[in-house]
C-alpha cells in the first residue's frame, strides 16, 4: 500500500517542485503539507461551515481585546485539544512549565477548534488571546499571490485525483503572513513558541517572524516517525516557513526528524509535563471506585485511542474481538462522539464515550491498543503496554520505527490475533524505565528551565 509519505516522497523524486513559487518564496514546503493532510483524510466527509461556527469566530475575535495592543517577550500558539485541567483551571498539557516559568511575559493564543472561548476565569494563565483575531479577517481579505510553475501542481492533482486549491491555498498563506506582519512589528516579541508548526496559519507565523528576526520554536505534540510527512522533507528546498528550534517529548527525534526540516542541534528534548503528572497522579476515591467497578466486571480492561481516518474500521475489529472475551471490558475513545450511527449496537463489554479522559484510563488498563494514534508512546510513559492494531498496515508503517526491538509494544493483525494476546500476554514490567528514558526526557520542569537559559 502506498502511504501518503510515501507519495510525498515519490513527487519529491520525480517533479521539480524547487521551480514552484510566489512572491519569490519557493512554496512546496507548504504544498506538501496540504496534500499530505488531505491524502489522509481522503475518506472523511469536509463539512462545510455552520452557522454556529461563524458566530462562534465572531465571538471569539473580540475575546480578550485588551491584550491585542500589549507587548509580550513572548507568545504561545496552541490550540483546545491541548487543554488539560490542573489544579482546577484549563491549561496547556505540553506548555504548562513554559507558561509558568515565563509568567506575565507569556500571551497565550489559543485555537478553539471552531468551539466558542471559555471564560478567562477558567484558564491558568491570565493573558489570552483567540487565533480567531488573526484568521477571521483573512476570511474577506485575500491577497492575491499568483503562483509560479503552478501546472506542475495541476499535474499532481490530476496523478493523485484530488482536487485541492494550491492557488487559494497560497492566498490565504500571504494574506496571512500580511496580518502578522502587521502584528508583530507591532508587538515586537522575542520567541514564540507554536504547537504544531505545520498548518497553514502557523507557516505564515513562521515565515513573518523570520522576516523580523523573531524566533519561533515548535513544541512536539505526538509521535514523529518516518511516515509524518511534515518532519520529513526529503529536499532541503526553504526553510523560510519552519522553526528555528524544535521542543522534542525526547532524544530519539534528534536522529528521527529530517536535517531537512530541522538541523539536529536545535531540537532540545524536554519531556512531557502533563505525562509526568500523570504517571505520579493519586487518583481520587471517585476514580478509584469507578475502575474498581470494572474489575470487579471484568478479568481485564482495554483502552483504545481512535482516529476518523480508520475509526469504524477499528470498532469493528476491536467488536469482533470482543465477542471472543466477554469477560474483557473494552474502553473505545472516539476522536469525535458523533461520528458513529452505531452506537446502540454496542456488546454489553464495549464502552463507547469521547469525554474519556485517555490518562487516567490508561493508567488504570491492562493494555492500550490503536493503530496509529501518537498515544502509543504516552501509554509506555504510564507504564502500559501497546497492542498496535495493523489495520491496512498502518501500524507498522507508521510505527515499526519508533517502536523497533520494544518488547512492551506488540502487533497484530486479526481479531483472533488480538483476543489471545489479551489473553496470554504477560508483560515484563521491568522494560518500562528502559524504554521510557529513549522515548521521553525526565524532568520537564528541569529541561524547560535549561532551555530557557539558552534562549535568553
Amino acid at each position: 500500500m502506498k502511504y501518503p509519505a510515501n507519495i510525498i516522497r515519490s513527487i519529491e523524486d520525480q517533479e521539480p517542485i524547487e521551480s514552484i513559487s510566489a512572491q519569490g518564496l519557493k512554496i512546496w514546503p507548504i504544498l506538501r503539507n496540504v496534500i499530505f493532510d488531505r491524502l489522509e483524510k481522503r475518506e472523511i466527509e469536509r463539512k462545510k461551515t455552520g452557522i454556529k461556527k461563524v458566530f462562534s469566530s465572531l465571538q471569539n475575535y473580540f475575546w480578550q481585546v485588551k491584550n491585542r495592543n500589549k507587548h509580550f517577550s513572548a507568545l504561545l500558539f496552541t490550540d483546545s485539544l491541548e487543554e488539560q485541567r490542573i489544579d482546577g483551571k484549563i491549561s496547556d498539557k505540553i506548555a504548562h512549565n513554559i507558561l509558568k516559568e515565563l509568567g506575565d511575559d507569556i500571551l497565550l493564543v489559543t485555537n478553539t477548534l471552531g468551539e466558542k472561548h471559555k471564560q478567562i476565569q477558567k484558564y491558568a494563565h491570565p493573558h489570552c488571546l483567540n487565533t480567531s483575531y488573526f484568521t477571521l479577517p483573512a476570511k474577506w481579505a485575500k491577497k492575491i499571490s499568483p503562483i509560479e510553475n503552478g501546472q506542475i501542481l495541476k499535474s499532481i492533482n490530476q496523478t493523485l485525483n484530488l482536487d485541492i486549491d494550491f492557488q487559494d491555498t497560497i492566498n490565504l498563506f500571504f494574506t496571512y503572513v500580511h496580518i502578522f506582519d502587521a502584528y508583530l512589528l507591532k508587538a515586537k516579541p522575542n520567541n514564540i513558541f507554536i504547537n504544531c508548526s505545520y498548518s497553514i496559519l502557523h507557516q505564515a507565523l513562521n515565515y513573518s517572524a523570520k522576516k523580523q528576526d523573531i524566533q519561533t520554536i515548535e513544541l512536539q505534540h505526538g509521535v514523529i516517525s518516518k511516515m509524518q510527512s511534515p518532519y520529513m522533507p526529503s529536499k532541503d528546498i526553504s526553510r523560510k516557513t519552519y522553526p528555528d528550534c524544535f521542543l522534542s517529548f525526547g532524544r530519539d527525534e534528534k536522529d528521527r526528524i529530517s536535517p531537512n526540516f530541522i538541523p539536529s542541534k536545535n531540537i532540545y528534548p524536554i519531556g512531557h509535563f502533563y505525562l509526568e503528572r500523570m504517571k505520579n497522579k493519586i487518583f481520587d476515591k471517585k476514580t478509584e471506585n469507578y475502575f474498581k467497578s470494572l474489575y470487579d466486571k471484568y478479568e481485564k480492561i482495554i483502552t483504545i485511542s481512535s482516529q476518523e481516518t480508520i475509526e469504524k474500521e477499528l470498532f469493528n475489529f476491536v467488536k469482533k474481538a470482543s465477542e471472543r472475551l466477554p469477560h474483557v471490558g473494552f474502553i473505545f475513545v472516539p476522536r469525535k462522539d458523533h461520528t458513529f450511527s452505531f452506537k446502540n449496537k454496542l456488546p454489553e463489554n464495549i464502552i463507547l464515550n469521547s469525554k474519556i479522559d485517555l490518562y487516567t484510563n490508561t493508567r488504570f488498563s491492562d493494555f492500550h491498543s490503536s493503530v496509529y494514534s501518537s498515544f502509543a508512546s504516552e501509554a509506555l510513559f504510564l507504564e502500559t503496554p501497546n497492542i498496535m492494531i495493523n489495520i491496512q498496515g498502518l501500524s507498522r508503517a507508521y510505527f515499526s520505527d519508533v517502536f523497533k526491538n520494544n518488547a512492551l509494544v506488540k502487533f497484530v493483525e486479526t481479531p483472533e490475533e488480538y483476543a489471545n494476546l489479551i489473553q496470554n500476554w504477560m508483560p515484563n514490567q521491568s522494560e518500562f524505565k528502559e524504554r521510557n528514558d529513549q522515548l521521553f526526557e525526565q524532568n520537564n520542569f528541569e529541561a524547560v528551565q535549561k532551555f530557557m537559559k539558552i534562549l535568553s
